[in-house]
């Protein structure tokens, strides 16, 4: 790469403690960035009856570099020269599956065209680079033709180099190396929900080498496609979505689908989506699509936790078989259930380093029923080559014990105090509407538990299972108590918390699955006006912190910004609540006291 003679200034944005800072700072490196910036055309190369039960497709495409640099684009023998890989995914029945992937397109020089902006080209039309913001287009019918096209297992995406040369697909002549279906993957009716997508991928020694590694990790773009239902020929529709792959589809048509990307240090890009569903039977349906965006070192391994006590059904793995003389082994990955977890694994890569691992530019699915709903769990992912290190993690959505351990249920969403209380949490908004009572404050409190409870003595939860006490010399009482499944219990007390002092919940109750006590289980809140930053304590960081929540400059750790800026609680966040704080924090009415310098006790 060479050093750009400017120093373009770059924004770094930081969040420390809360706070945001925008630091200046010139960029070391100008680089190239190789882009697919458009899918053009899909054609079908088995006209009239599919071949073995299957079609082959390929994908026109346009490709981009959108750097400041010019890319290398250096025909083989050199193992630098560009490569691109094309997919095909259906999305059906909340399942996003790979049913599609060809061998890659070796590609030859780089056209000079525009398209991208206002293109800087290199060189005369047909070069060994592609000058900043210029395009080189490949046709539908170029993309797929045999001697151009070589395997993957050839090329090695972590450094974006290949062979040089490449060995020639085989098999059927309509099918050989090409993006290949079974029929039956894309004959789904008239009538059916599926969604399709196609996806091409570049790899580009001067994407994966370039100073800043997360240039190739915007190398995927893809676009909806259309299946003809008679000839199974496809169309496309809508824009390319540049920049992402075809994964992103499945939360963009499903909001109850979670997607994460995982970077393995040093090295690739693994993309996870998942979603936990109930099923009509009462019983979840769990189902996680991961795809190897650049990682040459692969996955051989996918761990969920499971509790001992839960019931698994409909245990189920997908992947997309190697074809074409591909060297890569196409065994499904068994899955293997012990006490505490599901495991699907590939033979390691001691035993054959050929073995079907997850590589790059494809995508597995797993999935299975289970007897209870979701918890936030930690899914393990083992690498198939050796290195450091051997496995990455995430948090995903996983089965609660069917008898779980008792807690506050506040999982996959933030919950607004004013409904729901926290451990630890600081009420910080109005304590007064007439600047001489404190009537303002919590006078009922809402727990959400993740498993239904009952008395010590196996009767419907009670007002006696539960004791306020708080560090003053007095507490409010509870009046009543209302329950929904006997998991949302709502305390209703006499008057509001006393300001100014930690309040604490106790229970004696039990879990009714297995009779579990639950004697001493508490939960602290404070009530202490003017205290936006929670840390017990009012002083001017509080009206700093105001005002960043204000201004949408950073969000609170917990809850809704409502609850810490509704200072005059009126269901509205807009400046006068600034103004309505200012009056709080210096004692003007309708505040009862000065709260800035006030502080809670030692908690409980």
């Amino acid at each position: 790469m060479n050093q750009s003679s400017a120093s373009p200034t770059r924004l770094t944005i930081l969040t420390l403690a809360g706070t945001v800072y925008v630091v200046m700072s010139p960029t070391a490196v100008a680089q190239p960035d190789a882009h697919l910036s458009s899918l053009t055309s899909i054609q079908n190369w088995t006209i009239g009856n599919p071949v073995d039960g299957k079609h082959a497709y390929s994908i026109g495409r346009r490709t981009c570099n959108i750097g400041d640099e010019p890319l290398d684009w250096i025909q083989g023998p050199n193992p630098t020269h560009p490569v691109t890989a094309p997919n095909l995914y259906r999305l059906q029945d909340g399942r996003f599956e790979q049913i599609g992937r060809g061998w890659v397109m070796h590609h030859l020089c780089a056209l000079q065209q525009g398209g991208c902006g206002t293109c800087q080209p290199v060189g005369n039309c047909c070069c060994a680079g592609l000058g900043p913001n210029c395009s080189t287009s490949n046709a539908v019918d170029t993309t797929g033709l045999f001697g151009i096209i070589g395997p993957r297992s050839e090329i090695n995406v972590h450094p974006g180099t290949n062979q040089g040369v490449h060995s020639s697909p085989e098999g059927p002549t309509a099918l050989r190396g090409r993006v290949i279906v079974e029929e039956s993957d894309v004959d789904v009716g008239p009538s059916s929900n599926a969604m399709f997508f196609a996806e091409v991928q570049i790899v580009t020694a001067d994407d994966a080498q370039a100073a800043d590694m997360s240039l190739d990790n915007d190398n995927a773009s893809y676009r909806q496609a259309l299946v003809n239902q008679n000839t199974f020929f496809m169309g496309i529709t809508g824009d390319t979505i540049r920049g992402q792959a075809a994964i992103h589809a499945w939360p963009e048509n499903d909001p109850s689908v979670t997607l994460e990307n995982i970077d393995i240090p040093n090295e690739g890009r693994l993309i996870l989506a998942y979603k936990a569903s109930p099923n009509d039977d009462g019983t979840w349906h769990y189902e996680y699509a991961l795809h190897n965006l650049t990682s040459d070192r692969a996955v051989g391994l996918f761990s969920i936790p499971i509790p001992p006590d839960v019931t698994l059904t409909n245990i189920g793995f997908h992947d997309i078989d190697a074809h074409s003389g591909e060297i890569h082994a196409i065994e499904d990955w068994p899955a293997d259930r012990n006490d505490n977890t599901l495991t699907w694994a590939t033979e390691p890569f001691e035993n054959d380093p050929l073995a079907n691992a997850l590589r790059w530019g494809t995508l597995y699915n797993f999935r299975f029923d289970a007897d209870t709903p979701p918890q936030p769990a930690t899914l393990n992912i083992g690498l198939f080559k050796p290195g450091t290190p051997d496995a990455v993690s995430a948090i995903v959505a996983a089965p609660l014990p069917a008898c779980p351990a008792p807690a506050l249920a506040n999982a996959f969403q933030h919950t607004a105090f004013g409904d729901h209380a926290f451990d630890g949490y600081i009420d910080p908004r109005a304590e007064s509407t007439d600047g001489q009572s404190l009537d303002v404050g919590l006078d009922a409190i809402t727990l959400v538990f993740n498993t239904p409870l009952e008395n010590p003595d196996g009767s419907t939860l009670s007002a006696s299972a539960f004791t306020l006490t708080d560090s003053s010399a007095s507490a409010p009482t509870i009046t009543r108590i209302s329950t929904e499944d006997n998991r949302v219990v709502t305390i209703r007390l006499n008057e509001t918390l006393t300001v100014a002092e930690w309040t604490t919940v106790t229970l004696n109750a039990q879990t009714q699955c297995d009779q579990s006590p639950l004697s001493g289980f508490s939960i602290d809140i404070g009530f202490l006006p003017g205290d936006v930053d929670q840390n017990g304590a009012v002083t001017p960081v509080d009206l700093f912190i105001f005002r960043q929540y204000l201004n949408e400059l950073s969000t609170p750790p917990m809850g809704v910004v409502a609850d810490y800026l509704d200072t005059d609680r009126n269901s509205e966040v807009t400046p006068i609540d600034l103004f309505a704080y200012r009056q709080l924090i210096n004692g003007i009415k309708p505040a009862t006291r000065t709260w800035a310098g006030q502080q809670l006790p030692p908690k409980p």
